[in-house]
């Protein structure tokens, strides 16, 4: 079931990246990145589960 959400998170980083203007790309530089570090966390405890 989480991979389908991880698989919609994705989608939407795709769109919202597609998105950004100069004004506000380094706040969605920050939020891809806490994204990637999320995705990171949600691989890492199904792995120990």
């Amino acid at each position: 079931m989480h991979w389908i959400l991880v698989l919609i998170a994705i989608i939407v980083t795709v769109i919202g990246a597609a998105s950004l203007n100069q004004a506000t790309l380094g706040v969605g530089l920050i939020g891809i990145a806490c994204l990637i570090g999320i995705l990171a966390r949600i691989v890492q405890a199904s792995k120990e589960w």
